[in-house]
């Protein structure tokens, strides 16, 4: 598993030019991504960038919330750790609950590919180990996590480090590695669908 702090995320212009976000994933890498999963500031109301052929998922990974509006419908509210999903193609538009907010997207564009990422929010309590199962990445929303990682031939001790909030870890192939809970957590999971196009996981909600 290889930790990737916030530092390390790379920063990318919205679509729309209206901001920035902190890129966390894609597959593949580049700009012909199938999926990407990435951090977002957002600071005032506004419209959200179009992304045709492309289906999105959203959690509130700080501050109070904001309330979504899609192609005119009811708006959707949307608080602390909570997700929501809506069409790329559609015209959304986000207002503020009470100040800024940071949010944590999903994208996956609608292609071929069977196995994609669906978005899921974990809480745990410290003392506890975190299973990745399917899961391509995670990203800790609040508290922290340790990291032990070894790989087989590794001629050294096993790597530990600290994985705070907003930082992220992506399992590697070939690489074994164990996440306990340092302080009480709550974590965001990209997990990967079984090849029938539902979740492997359910898992459980965060509180």
């Amino acid at each position: 598993m290889r930790w990737q702090p916030e530092s390390d995320h790379r920063v990318m212009p919205w679509a729309n030019g209206r901001g920035s976000t902190k890129e966390i994933a894609t597959y593949p890498s580049g700009e012909a991504w199938v999926w990407r999963l990435s951090l977002a500031d957002v600071n005032e109301d506004g419209a959200f960038s179009l992304l045709p052929d492309t289906d999105r998922s959203l959690v509130v990974a700080a501050g109070k919330g904001m309330r979504l509006t899609t192609d005119g419908a009811d708006a959707t509210v949307v608080h602390a750790f909570e997700s929501v999903s809506f069409s790329g193609d559609c015209a959304t538009r986000a207002e503020l609950l009470d100040g800024p907010v940071r949010d944590l997207n999903l994208m996956v564009r609608r292609t071929a590919e069977p196995r994609t990422p669906h978005l899921e929010v974990r809480s745990f309590v410290r003392g506890e180990e975190v299973g990745l199962e399917e899961a391509v990445a995670l990203v800790v929303l609040r508290g922290a996590l340790t990291l032990t990682v070894s790989s087989a031939g590794f001629p050294y001790a096993p790597l530990r480090c600290r994985v705070d909030r907003f930082d992220a870890v992506l399992p590697t192939e070939g690489v074994d590695g164990r996440l306990l809970v340092a302080a009480d957590a709550v974590v965001a999971f990209a997990f990967l669908r079984s090849e029938d196009g539902r979740p492997a996981d359910a898992g459980r909600p965060a509180d």
